[in-house]
């Protein structure tokens, strides 16, 4: 689930109204080893 809800804002989905969501992303981001995927600049992220 971590990935297709970290690149929301990429298909136009405000994550903004949604601090736990944002709260949880920040804490998978903090594992370690953690290795991201690369975003692009589309939808909310552009």
């Amino acid at each position: 689930m971590y990935t297709y809800t970290a690149h929301a804002p990429e298909g136009s989905v405000d994550l903004a109204p949604h601090p736990h969501v944002r709260a949880w992303l920040g804490r998978v981001e903090a594992l370690p080893g953690f290795v991201p995927m690369r975003r692009t600049p589309v939808g909310l992220a552009g």
